[in-house]
């Protein structure tokens, strides 16, 4: 069988949320299918590491894509091109497109819909084509996945899909486990002067909350119910006046710490060192930093909406995102219940381990046999 993949988004330092599902589920399909002849598509000089064994064939695909009137000549015009010339069986696109040229079966992973439920939270050259061309991805034959039964539903309930959509969860990497307690001193002493910190980790991203957020630890320290610090990692994407007003007056300020994005194992021992993450979006597919606060064994406040009530069981303080207040109740709570807290740490161990990547590595590879069965 021979394998062709969309791996545009495998860039090694760059990776966000869905080049990483793309990088843990094709390394562990392709070494367990040394059978299968496996070739990568990228669209500009790609890092030899992500090249995963013998059965693996790179490819640079013109021209680099980045813009949505790109993505239809990449898709439509080069990627069928370099489908025919290597002889694919199946084309693989895990990035939310697929191709409307193609003569082969497909699988589209669609991690989330947030461009149809939050179109304020788009670049304006987005909030037209990906609604357009998702639809007629969900029309077309491909096969499709999603990360999680909500997106799943999702999916199905906004284009009125009546064909299955699967289901194959995103997962944490093993970087992130539990820290000792040495191991937690010394993260803490170089991050927030020795102190335990409330933790937020994505991109600064309107839909991630944070001005609420920040509202909400303003709040929690307003009594002096705790004098925790929240320390906040991700890489600013996003022109955002509101934040930017609400940083100027802030009267705790100087107790939030912005790293900037970290790389996977920095941010591994960051979460590791955290007290706890809050996590209150407004809207996610899955929400990976959810699981990999809970393999390191730390407590999660994160939303009741979407999917994060699905990703967190009941191993985590669920809140409305869009009341500060409840989200500073949760702080509240977590900083001053350590019967709470004990118990929220064990289960979020327990919680993390249904989610795994060699799990969904095997059930993505039988929704590829199933998309080259059908043609057959």
């Amino acid at each position: 069988m021979v394998v062709a993949v969309n791996t545009r988004l495998l860039i090694q330092g760059k990776m966000e949320g869905i080049g990483w599902f793309t990088h843990e589920v094709l390394r562990r399909m392709t070494l367990a299918h040394p059978e299968v002849e496996f070739h990568f598509f990228f669209d500009r000089p790609y890092d030899p590491a992500f090249i995963y064994g013998p059965n693996v064939i790179g490819h640079v695909v013109r021209p680099p894509v980045r813009h949505p009137w790109l993505f239809d000549w990449w898709f439509n015009v080069a990627v069928p091109s370099k489908l025919r010339r290597i002889g694919a069986d199946v084309f693989v696109s895990m990035d939310g497109f697929c191709s409307l040229r193609a003569k082969l079966p497909q699988v589209i992973t669609i991690h989330d819909l947030n461009f149809m439920h939050h179109p304020e939270h788009m670049q304006a050259r987005y909030r037209t084509y990906l609604p357009k061309r998702t639809r007629q991805f969900v029309q077309s034959k491909a096969v499709l996945t999603s990360v999680s039964a909500y997106s799943a539903q999702d999916i199905q309930r906004t284009f009125d899909v009546n064909r299955p959509v699967h289901v194959v969860y995103n997962a944490a990497s093993e970087v992130f486990r539990p820290l000792s307690l040495e191991r937690i001193s010394v993260v803490r002493s170089r991050l927030s002067g020795g102190r335990p910190y409330f933790l937020f980790v994505s991109s600064l991203h309107p839909r991630k909350n944070l001005v609420r957020i920040l509202l909400a630890f303003e709040a929690s320290r307003a009594n002096n119910d705790h004098t925790m610090p929240l320390l906040v990692v991700g890489r600013r994407f996003w022109m955002n006046q509101e934040l930017d007003q609400l940083l100027l007056t802030m009267k705790y300020r100087d107790e939030v710490i912005f790293t900037g994005n970290l790389d996977q194992t920095n941010l591994a021992d960051v979460t590791g060192a955290a007290f706890a993450l809050v996590y209150a979006s407004l809207y996610e597919g899955f929400g990976i930093p959810i699981i990999e606060a809970m393999q390191c064994g730390v407590p999660v406040i994160t939303s009741n909406v979407t999917s994060m009530p699905e990703v967190a069981g009941d191993a985590a303080i669920l809140v409305d995102p869009y009341k500060v207040e409840e989200i500073a109740a949760a702080m509240k709570q977590l900083a001053n219940d350590e019967v709470l807290y004990q118990s929220l740490s064990t289960a979020s161990l327990l919680q993390a381990k249904k989610f795994d990547w060699s799990t969904s590595a095997q059930k993505y590879w039988q929704v590829i046999e199933t998309a080259v069965l059908m043609k057959k």
